[in-house]
């Protein structure tokens, strides 16, 4: 029966950390946003990069200087829109730090005539002092900080000029329904496991 009401706790557990995962989202807001470099034209755009990752996460690059980490990236501009698609945070503690978030978006995407596939979003600077995933956007704010971004149809694309920028922290979206469920399972399984316990004990009495 311990086994049983253990084994309910571990269910539990998982359940919290579902429930309780810390996620970052934020908005790098550019605006004025000169894409004839990419063949777009005259007009200046405004784009909104929105970059999401949890932030306890395990570096999957095993060198002790270059981090690596699973995120997602949506990509919006007036009526246009593209992703959120899963990408690869590089988080690279050198001189200068880097933090890049690259994402491959696919064909058919278009802001105000411009045709594009790709996009990525760097920020250089004295950031870090390790490649330890940063637990929000705060790094970005540091004096001498390079926001660049970058649009095309590969990696390789080159930075758009742009105006000014913004950063803004968005409130971690509510936990899924199937979260929720989870959680209510985990509890669940620990009061019907020591109900069957306090039954079994007052039997033996």
């Amino acid at each position: 029966m311990k086994r049983l009401i253990g084994l309910a706790g571990v269910v539990l557990w998982i359940s919290l950390q579902s429930a309780s995962a810390a996620v970052t989202v934020t908005d790098f807001k550019f605006f004025g946003v000169d894409l004839a470099p990419i063949g777009g034209g005259s007009t200046l755009v405004d784009i909104v990069v929105r970059l999401s990752y949890e932030v306890n996460q395990v570096d999957t690059d095993p060198d002790p200087i270059h981090g690596a980490y699973k995120g997602t990236v949506a990509l919006t501009s007036g009526s246009d829109a593209a992703g959120p698609v899963d990408m690869t945070i590089l988080v690279n503690n050198e001189i200068p730090d880097s933090f890049v978030a690259p994402a491959n978006f696919g064909p058919g995407h278009s802001i105000a005539g411009a045709s594009f596939s790709a996009a990525e979003l760097e920020i250089s600077g004295d950031l870090f002092s390790s490649d330890a995933l940063p637990p929000d956007a705060g790094f970005a704010s540091a004096a001498g900080t390079q926001i660049f971004l970058r649009l095309g149809e590969n990696d390789s694309s080159p930075s758009v000029p742009y105006d000014s920028f913004q950063i803004v922290a968005v409130p971690n979206p509510v936990p899924e329904p199937d979260t929720y469920a989870v959680l209510i399972a985990g509890l669940a399984c620990v009061f019907a496991f020591r109900r069957v316990a306090r039954h079994v004990q007052s039997n033996r009495l």
